[in-house]
């Protein structure tokens, strides 16, 4: 056999991708770290694709291929998937298959089929089923899942596919990529053939199965609009934005933030969405934030992420974060309150120096580690207390507090990192010093000479720690705040009071322990909100802010939302029924019968072999009445008979199916008195003896026949000892 001649009805593998970073687009995103892969999640190979095929191809770079019409895309995984209703199509037109395309059909890397499908379809003319058929135009006229963007597969996506077939999957005959040759040839595979290799110059004459396969990325990913710019989303990371300006919302779904994405940025706030955990090196690094609200989802926080943000006015840390690292808050120059939560461990090198403003500062037990000159600088800070969890102090690490007054060391076993003299070195101002862990003061203290050794003691109490809201939650008009505490600074807590303007104004709350309702909301509303806590003493600072939404209805939103979900449910069941017609139109015209024609008309198709066979059935009962078009319920007994048999054949689903179904679907009789003992049979047989309606048939035969035996053997004896008892009662 000569390479350009091929046996008939070989397969055609065609393959789409889903255009990602291609426009800007405003959409609702899901998690990819929940959903699954068929929902736009995150895939592995074997998967469900969202075309409903099996997962073949997982970019393993990192970087994604290049794709789309001009290979300016990303693209990270390929699917496949069979449909047996396209068949018999050659790769060009009687008239074209000696004309060369040229270079915009020869691409072989994976990624380039779709180019390649493209620039065939320009050659060859629309595809029409029945006048102008071809492959590539066949692939791109699939609309398996609802897709619109199928193609036929370079020369290496087909490579990849045919290496991913499992033995029992390579029953697909021939394949054909969508890489031209020459004027006349192509690249194609025996799929079926285990040692089979890509082979060239075959002809583009032979015709061949279509077989639908498509390639896709994460549902999130895509370029989003911003005020002014748009930010680009891949593989559930932001990677780079463009212009963004003013308030940014980063959407649900989105895993990380990439290194430097929004270095120098004009962006005044950004809202993080609850599915984020890591943020990147520099990625804010000298924006113009004016807040910023790390949300408890957040494990991980870059090296100078927010260095020398110096518009930021508000800081809140949420509680998945543990280490800070080094000159991550570095530079906020205008922030004056600051709680670090119990959560933070370890304050690294410069974390939060020069923050000149601050006045605030409320450490929590919790914190052990506190790096060379992390709170360097604060040069307005009054008061300050070293919780007694923590047990290292580096050199500088509260170098140059020059308004310092108060400086409370209520850990008694710190170890000093560096040159101990220096800790606080320049803390000029203070009144009193409490210190017990004996820290040398008269160096590290720079104060005049013999000063320290005078200095009052400064009183064990003060305000209370920051609280930290754990959860917000909306109910019906009302909020609900779960929050701790770490330390009451040795006064009975008297007060909690809350504040939605970001403590322009405080309302007192009911209540002091957690969790508090705050209720006699507005409904449906957005609030953002945080809470400080009192003693005798004085006021904490604020908490780490919070945002929920509240519940509830008027009357007219309740009616409003039940008309609303009686439209939706009339225009489905109108989408249904204008489905229903389309399908019997489509079998009465003997066109093409894909899965989706049967999930559009709302019937649940368990298979591609139950495909098959319900399309084999209808067709064969459509061509005994061509002038009539097929009732729906005959359709709806086909669908029923087939899927009760995909389930028979399925040894995990067999034991489910009940004798009510048999007898839905013909197979068993309802007046039968046996019942019981032929679904034993059916539930003992073995899967490759359930797997037609046939089989079926024979296995429940067999099963009657031998009931009626017994039961003839059962009346024999009873016969006979009848028999003997009349002899004996003579």
């Amino acid at each position: 056999m000569s390479k350009s001649r091929k046996p008939r009805g070989f397969s055609l593998i065609v393959i789409t991708f889903a255009l990602v970073l291609s426009t800007v687009q405003n959409i609702p995103a899901a998690n990819a770290t929940t959903l699954t892969c068929a929902q736009g999640g995150e895939c592995v190979v074997g998967d469900t694709g969202p075309g409903g095929g099996k997962v073949f191809y997982v970019d393993s770079t990192g970087n994604g291929f290049n794709c789309g019409p001009t290979l300016a895309e990303k693209c990270i995984y390929l699917e496949y998937s069979r449909s047996l209703a396209v068949g018999g199509l050659p790769w060009s037109i009687a008239s074209l298959n000696h004309t060369a395309i040229g270079a915009t059909a020869r691409g072989t890397l994976t990624g380039t089929g779709y180019k390649n499908t493209l620039a065939i379809i320009a050659q060859q003319g629309s595809y029409d089923a029945v006048a102008n058929k071809y492959e590539a135009g066949a692939a791109q006229s699939f609309r398996g899942g609802g897709k619109t963007d199928w193609y036929q597969p370079s020369k290496d996506e087909l490579t990849e596919l045919y290496g991913s077939l499992a033995p029992d999957e390579r029953n697909l005959g021939f394949a054909n990529a969508s890489t031209e040759i020459d004027d006349a040839h192509t690249w194609g595979i025996w799929a079926s053939d285990a040692g089979s290799v890509i082979t060239s110059g075959i002809s583009k004459s032979d015709p061949n199965i279509t077989i639908p396969i498509r390639a896709f990325t994460l549902a999130i990913d895509g370029n989003y609009a911003c005020p002014d710019g748009s930010f680009d989303v891949f593989r559930g990371a932001v990677t780079h934005q463009s212009g963004c300006t003013g308030e940014l919302t980063i959407p649900e779904g989105v895993g990380s933030i990439n290194s430097g994405v929004f270095r120098d940025s004009l962006i005044t706030k950004i809202n993080f969405p609850s599915t984020l955990t890591s943020i990147g090196n520099n990625s804010f690094q000298s924006s113009h934030l004016r807040e910023i609200n790390i949300p408890n989802n957040v494990t991980s926080i870059g090296q100078f992420a927010f260095f020398s943000a110096e518009d930021v006015m508000t800081l809140s840390i949420g509680t998945g974060i543990s280490d800070i690292p080094r000159y991550a808050f570095s530079g906020l120059m205008h922030i004056i309150n600051l709680t670090i939560p119990s959560n933070i461990s370890f304050i690294n090198e410069m974390a939060f120096s020069n923050a000149t403003a601050l006045q605030s500062l409320t450490l929590s037990n919790g914190v052990q580690y506190i790096g060379y000159n992390a709170f360097s600088n604060a040069a307005s800070l009054e008061n300050l207390v070293i919780p007694s969890s923590v047990t290292e102090l580096h050199n500088s690490s509260f170098s140059s507090l020059s308004s310092l007054k108060t400086l409370r060391i209520l850990s008694t076993g710190i170890d000093y990192l560096g040159d101990e003299d220096s800790i606080f070195g320049g803390a000029g101002s203070l009144t009193c010093f409490t210190n017990l862990s004996n820290l040398r003061t008269v160096v590290s203290l720079d104060l005049p000479l013999g000063l320290p050794l005078g200095l009052p003691t400064c009183s064990t109490t003060s305000a209370p720690d920051a609280p930290v809201i754990s959860t917000l939650t909306g109910g019906d008009r009302q909020l609900r705040i779960a929050f701790t505490i770490a330390s009451d600074g040795g006064e009975t807590v008297d007060l909690i009071q809350y504040s939605i303007d970001s403590g322009a104004t405080w309302v007192s709350a009911s209540g002091t322990t957690s969790p508090i309702d705050i209720s006699s909301l507005s409904v449906g509303t957005s609030y953002t909100l945080q809470i400080r806590a009192h003693n005798s003493v004085g006021n904490s600072s604020g908490s780490n802010l919070k945002t929920a939404s509240t519940t509830g209805s008027t009357s007219a939103d309740r009616d409003a939302a039940a008309a609303a979900a009686a439209a939706r449910e009339a225009a489905r069941k109108a989408a249904i029924e204008k489905a229903r017609i389309n399908l019997l139109q489509e079998i009465k015209d003997n066109k093409p019968l894909f899965i989706n024609s049967y999930l559009s008309a709302d019937f649940e198709i368990p298979s591609t072999r139950a495909l098959e066979r319900i399309n084999l059935a209808v067709q064969a009962m459509q061509a005994k009445t061509p002038d009539k078009q097929l009732s729906l319920d005959v359709v709806k007994a086909e669908v029923l008979k087939e899927t009760v048999i995909d389930r028979l054949a399925k040894p995990e689903t067999k034991k489910s199916v009940i004798s009510a179904e048999l007898i839905e679907v013909g197979l068993l009789e309802n007046n039968y008195s046996n019942k019981t003992s032929v679904m034993l049979a059916i539930r003992n047989s073995p899967s490759s003896e359930l797997d037609s309606f046939e089989k079926v048939q024979k296995v429940i035969a067999a099963q009657k026949a031998v009931v009626q035996a017994r039961k003839a053997r059962y009346a024999e004896i009873v016969s006979r000892i009848n028999a003997r008892a009349a002899k004996i009662t003579k």
